[in-house]
């Protein structure tokens, strides 16, 4: 194909200066007499590569051409695999040019203010649904998902509404009143597409024990409405706990709940097959004061990854430091015959130490080492001083050793830990919300008795981290009062309840930080 000759002055709204200067290396011919820049679509490519998002999109303004090249999937593909910035996972072939692009140009617009501008210099609301309970006034609980979805209940049916495009539709309805107390809701990206996952109390069994439903409903991206007919659904074994965690490819219940609950039971579930797992008896190969068994389940932390589930427990004794043990279980092999339709974990590796924060988020999924065939995964640690009213947070490196393949008799190998102080706060800890891709790229916010807004590059071997300066926040705030908080690190928008002047009706807002 022959070069494409436009004026250079057409360029020069588009693209920054530091951009023009990388034509020389990938031998543009620029003919300063003649104004003109003789272009090749074959090096497209390699040049908007050095662009943001941002500058693509304003491009596209320039000529038809442009406007052609700039709609090249293979380079959004490439620039949102390489952007240092928060995201849904990604890229997948069922994602479209048009999400790459909204999900870049938002984040990428959000990370220029984040920890910068003041609230009030730049918050935007968004009027969500208004929920009303009919009949005796009872929890009404909400879960916010993908940035713009709200998902809650009402008497016998599900509702989801879509706040960029107003719409509201109906997700499940049950022949008999759903137990609208408690409702949870988490999305996952597959290879094949995004699932909403939905787990509800479903029916009363022997007046004593709640049935639990979990449904998987498919997004439809760009459609309306957003979510598809749901796809499958399951009853949880008995017992289980219906606080919800989800990190692909799995699904944890019983993660924190379990003092509300009663003693539950934590369940795992692999959403590529939708086998079912449960933790093995108590069991450490450590000696000392871990080789007795804890009570129950009680304030764990209850990690995920693609490789590993680590469950961190906090262990105290009387004058004597507080001390956190660290257990990694690894799905088991499949059994030849199928003797359970829950089968147990597998513990691979642990460790006791009073060195380090207590995990409290993971940052960076697992990443193999190539060369030595370690898993590495990070993830936030929080350290209270509370005489000085003051936290440290940290990033905590875990370092897993493989384990050796085809081994009979498997022996439960040591983890090496590292941190890295990143910042403090001061005031005791309320509530933490953050949102990471998975190399390691973070957004979140921080409410003590100040609010903080914070974000971490934990991609590379040193941790950087940015605070916000903090900000005093009044007592009749909405953050301050409201049950649920919802978070979307990739828009920079949160979700709470409003009081309306009606004590039945409450509205759900959503505020975006611009």
């Amino acid at each position: 194909m022959a070069p494409f000759i436009i004026p250079l002055s057409n360029l020069a709204f588009a693209l920054p200066s530091s951009v023009l200067s990388t034509y020389h290396n990938y031998q543009i011919m620029v003919s300063v007499t003649r104004k003109r820049v003789i272009y090749s679509p074959t090096i497209a490519p390699h040049i908007l590569i050095c662009l943001s998002p941002r500058d693509i999109i304003r491009l596209r303004l320039v000529s038809k051409f442009f406007n052609g090249v700039t709609r090249d999937r293979r380079l959004w593909c490439l620039l949102y695999a390489r952007a240092c910035l928060p995201r849904p996972p990604g890229p997948f072939e069922w994602q479209p040019l048009s999400f790459h692009e909204r999900a870049l140009i938002n984040s990428a617009r959000t990370s220029l203010t984040w920890t910068l501008r003041p609230t009030l210099d730049g918050l935007a609301l968004i009027q969500g649904p208004r929920l009303t309970p009919r009949g005796v006034l009872k929890i009404q609980p909400w879960r916010f998902l993908l940035g713009r979805l709200l998902v809650w209940c009402e008497e016998s049916s599900i509702f989801a509404h879509d706040i960029d495009t107003a719409t509201r539709m109906v997700v499940w309805t049950n022949l008999t009143p759903i137990p609208c107390s408690s409702i949870e809701a988490a999305s996952l990206n597959h290879q094949d597409g995004e699932r909403v996952y939905i787990a509800f109390g479903d029916a009363v069994e022997n007046k004593r024990r709640l049935l639990i439903r979990l449904l998987e409903v498919p997004v439809r991206r760009d459609a309306t409405p957003l979510l598809g007919p749901v796809s499958r659904g399951m009853h949880l074994p008995q017992g289980t706990s219906f606080s919800m965690n989800a990190s692909f490819p799995f699904l944890s219940f019983g993660n924190g709940l379990e003092r509300a609950c009663g003693q539950s039971l934590p369940l795992l579930i692999d959403m590529r097959t939708w086998a079912t797992y449960t933790f093995p008896p108590y069991h450490s190969s450590l000696e000392g004061p871990v080789s007795r068994k804890p009570d129950h389940w009680v304030d764990n932390f209850i990690a995920l990854s693609r490789t590993h589930i680590l469950v961190t427990r906090e262990l105290t004794f009387p004058d004597a430091p507080r001390m956190t043990h660290i257990q990694a279980f690894v799905l088991p092999p499949p059994p030849r015959r199928s003797t359970s339709s829950v089968n147990k974990l597998r513990l691979s590796h642990e460790i006791l130490t009073s060195r380090i924060p207590p995990p409290t988020r993971v940052l960076r999924d697992s990443v193999i080492d190539p060369v030595t065939g370690n898993v590495h995964i990070r993830f936030l640690g929080m350290l209270r001083f509370d005489l000085m009213s003051m936290a440290q947070y940290s990033c905590i490196d875990t370092i897993l050793p493989p384990v050796v393949p085809n081994l009979v008799y498997q022996p439960i190998l040591p983890i090496d830990i590292h941190d890295q102080p990143l910042f403090y706060a001061r005031g005791r800890l309320r509530r933490l919300e953050l949102q990471s891709s998975k190399q390691g790229h973070v957004r979140g916010l921080l409410m003590s008795r100040y609010l903080y807004r914070f974000s971490i590059d934990a991609s590379k071997e040193d941790c950087i981290a940015m605070l916000s300066e903090p900000e005093i926040r009044s007592a009749d705030d909405p953050l301050e009062t409201t049950r649920y908080l919802g978070f979307d690190g990739v828009r920079g928008r949160i979700c709470y309840e409003v009081e309306t002047g009606d004590v039945r009706d409450r509205d759900l807002m959503v505020s975006e930080f611009r």
